[in-house]
C-alpha cells in the first residue's frame, strides 16, 4: 500500500511539473509579437532598433523589416541613419500582429498616426500639425483657427466666420475635427480657411526678426481647397516663406499626407 501511495504521488508531481512547463511555454509564446511599420518619412532615412539591433529601415513611404518576432513590451528606438541621432522611442504592445504608423517631417517623429473615420459621410475629417524650419519661427506650439471664408461674387469681398480653434498644435497631429459640407450659391462661395497664432494669443508665431515687409499680417490666411465628403485627412501646415530665415509669405502651405496611412 505504501509503494502504491508513493507511485501515485510521483505521478502527480510529474503531471504538475509537465503542466508548469506547458504553462511557461504558452506564457513565453504569448509574449512574442510581430510588428509592422507603415507611414511616411519626408527627410533622411530612419532606423528602428531593439536592444541596439536594427529591426527595420524606413525612407519615403517604404519600410524594410527583418520579419522576426519580438518580445511584447520591448522598447523600439528611432534614430536617423545619417547621424545615428536618437529621435525617440515607442513600446510594443501585446497583440501578436500589430502595426505602428510612423510620420517624420524632418523635425518631429510620431509613431501613432491614425486616420479617424467620420461619423457623417457628408463631413470631412481632419487632423493638423504645424512644422517648419523657418528661421523666424518662435519655436513653440501654435493655435490653428478654422474659419468659414465667404467670397461674395458681386462685391468680390471676403468675410470670415470663426468655426473652431485647435489649440497647442505641434509637429504631432492634433485632435480629430469633423468639418460639415459647406453649401454654396450662385452669388457666393464658401470654403474653410485657417490662420495660425502663437499658442494662447492672437499674435503671429514668429520672433521680432521676421520680415513682414511684403505682407499684411492680418491677412495671412490659406484655404482648405480639397474638401472630400467622407474622407479623413492629415493636414500638415507650414508658413510660405520667401526666404528661409526671415521673410514671410502671405499664406500657408497645406499638404495632405493621409494616403500614406490608409
Amino acid at each position: 500500500m505504501i509503494k502504491i501511495k508513493y507511485f501515485f504521488l510521483l505521478v502527480s508531481l510529474l503531471t504538475l511539473a509537465s503542466c508548469k512547463k506547458q504553462e511557461l511555454f504558452h506564457q513565453d509564446q504569448e509574449k512574442l509579437v510581430q510588428v509592422n511599420l507603415q507611414g511616411l518619412i519626408l527627410s533622411d532615412t530612419l532606423e528602428f532598433l531593439i536592444n541596439d539591433n536594427i529591426i527595420s529601415t524606413g525612407f519615403d513611404n517604404t519600410f524594410i523589416t527583418n520579419g522576426k518576432l519580438y518580445s511584447a513590451n520591448s522598447k523600439v528606438q528611432i534614430r536617423k541613419k545619417s547621424t545615428t541621432k536618437s529621435l525617440g522611442e515607442f513600446t510594443l504592445g501585446t497583440n501578436f500582429n500589430q502595426t505602428r504608423k510612423i510620420f517624420y517631417d524632418g523635425i518631429n517623429v510620431s509613431d501613432n498616426v491614425e486616420l479617424t473615420p467620420v461619423t457623417n459621410p457628408d463631413n470631412m475629417g481632419i487632423r493638423v500639425n504645424f512644422s517648419t524650419t523657418f528661421g523666424a519661427f518662435y519655436g513653440g506650439p501654435v493655435d490653428v483657427e478654422l474659419f468659414v471664408q465667404k467670397l461674395d461674387y458681386e462685391t468680390f469681398e471676403f468675410t470670415y466666420t470663426s468655426f473652431k480653434v485647435i489649440k497647442n498644435v505641434t509637429g504631432s497631429f492634433s485632435e480629430f475635427i469633423e468639418l460639415p459640407t459647406l453649401q454654396t450659391a450662385d452669388t457666393y462661395l464658401l470654403r474653410y480657411a485657417i490662420k495660425v497664432y502663437k499658442a494662447g494669443t492672437k499674435e503671429l508665431p514668429y520672433t521680432d526678426k521676421v520680415d513682414l515687409s511684403n505682407v499684411d499680417p492680418a491677412n495671412i490666411v490659406s484655404t482648405i481647397d480639397n474638401f472630400v465628403p467622407g474622407d479623413s485627412q492629415l493636414l500638415s501646415i507650414s508658413p510660405a516663406t520667401s526666404d528661409p530665415f526671415t521673410m514671410l509669405g502671405d499664406s500657408y502651405n497645406i499638404q495632405d499626407y493621409s494616403s500614406a496611412f490608409k
